[in-house]
């Protein structure tokens, strides 16, 4: 009996040996998340099974302690650059759900941080340094009112449009809270649904982007994330990559929406739903592009022809 107890302890002792093992390589290579990443180093963990740590002389306390200060400079860098904390500002569920858009880990910290801050596990000493650089505790609060000032400086802009359905939307669902509300009313803000005059400046606005995207790289594929900007540049010509490349960091947050635009358009054009102007238009804003057989406008282009 005391034997059987022996092998089961040993068989346990070679699992845990075996996940650690796994854990500590992927915290050497990098494939883990920064919140598992923190919790693995405050117990005890280093980046390789080989490597021996003085508990007494080099307290692995300090390792998390610099992964924290590394992290909060680029937090503060990014603020610095764009003005905001909300990483994830402008690109859809689907990107910042997933792990293919950059900064990424930073996005992953600053939920942390809140979350710690949420439950009252956040250090005083780490709420006060980000308290010092004006860090934003909810972003979508934050976001909401970037929105609204803007909406407020210039009302008639039509990039408002969609944003203006969503809250008479919420206020019907009533989902939107009676501070949000009031805000509203204090400009005069109207509660009627968009026209379609309205949609229609919305259409002519999209269209104007996307000859201008079509004029400055000669192409109808538009990258919503890295993945697809490696993809997309490997089918252009040195000049247009680098410049493609170098506008990527700036202006993803208006290719993302810019792209999903041109699907609906050529879903459209498939189904025959697409006003007789509107697909002039867009013709003409198609000349200068040199589609493939395989082109997806293409061949909507073409059923469109045939079916009229």
């Amino acid at each position: 009996m005391e034997s059987l107890k022996l092998d089961l302890s040993l068989s346990g002792l070679e699992r845990l040996h075996a996940w650690h093992k796994q854990q500590a390589g992927m915290l050497r290579r990098g494939g883990i998340s920064f919140n598992k990443r923190q919790k693995l180093i405050d117990l005890g963990m280093v980046p390789s099974t080989r490597t021996r740590v003085d508990h007494n002389s080099h307290s692995l306390r300090h390792l998390a302690s610099e992964s924290w200060d590394k992290m909060f400079e680029l937090c503060k860098a990014f603020a610095a650059r764009h003005g905001h904390f909300n990483v994830a500002q402008g690109l859809p569920r689907v990107v910042w759900q997933s792990r293919r858009f950059e900064n990424y880990q930073l996005y992953d910290w600053m939920n942390t941080q809140r979350d710690h801050q949420r439950k009252g596990t956040l250090s005083h000493e780490r709420a006060q340094k980000l308290n010092s650089i004006g860090f934003t505790w909810n972003p979508q609060k934050e976001y909401w009112l970037n929105t609204f000032n803007a909406y407020k400086r210039d009302p008639e802009n039509p990039r408002f449009s969609r944003w203006c359905t969503s809250q008479r939307r919420y206020k019907v669902d009533g989902t939107l809270s009676e501070e949000r509300i009031k805000l509203l009313d204090s400009i005069g803000f109207s509660w009627g649904m968009s026209t379609c005059e309205t949609r229609q400046q919305e259409w002519d606005r999209f269209c104007r982007e996307l000859a201008d995207y079509v004029n400055r790289f000669g192409t109808i594929s538009i990258p919503r994330e890295l993945y697809g900007l490696t993809r997309i540049c490997w089918q252009l010509d040195e000049e247009t990559k680098a410049r493609l490349q170098a506008a990527f960091p700036q202006e993803q947050v208006k290719f993302i929406p810019l792209s999903a635009w041109l699907r609906k358009q050529i879903a459209g054009i498939r189904n025959g739903t697409i006003k007789t102007g509107q697909l002039d238009r867009l013709t003409e804003v198609f000349s200068h592009v040199r589609f493939g057989p395989k082109s997806r406008f293409l061949s909507a282009r073409i059923k469109a022809l045939e079916s009229a």
